[in-house]
């Protein structure tokens, strides 16, 4: 099967959304508890792309220390974001059981 420019089909990344106006509400992904433990509800956290073993990730940081990563349906599109020049924060929207909910913006 082949994609719009005839080549092999990947992964679509939407691009529909413009970068300045990407913002989501999303789960932190492997949430770091000794870091979560210092969060609270609207505190701003930095996003940045990062490497996990040789895989291109983006992680949330408080204060320089991993929270955890994020991983959602537009991450690829963050991602894609971030290398272009857009620079991302996250408000922590909720921490319940450990697990921190947080809406990323673009800033």
């Amino acid at each position: 099967m082949s994609g719009r420019d005839g080549g092999p089909r990947g992964p679509v990344v939407d691009t529909t959304i413009v970068c300045d106006q990407l913002s989501f509400t999303t789960q932190i992904a492997s949430p770091k508890d000794e870091v979560v433990e210092q969060l609270q509800e609207n505190y701003i956290l930095d996003i940045v792309p990062g490497d996990h073993h040789g895989q291109s990730v983006v992680l949330a940081l408080w204060e320089g220390q991993e929270v955890g990563g994020i991983g959602d349906r537009r991450l690829q599109r963050l991602r894609q974001c971030m290398t272009e020049g857009t620079m991302y924060a996250a408000r922590v929207v909720s921490i319940i059981s450990g697990q921190v909910r947080v809406h990323i913006y673009p800033i």
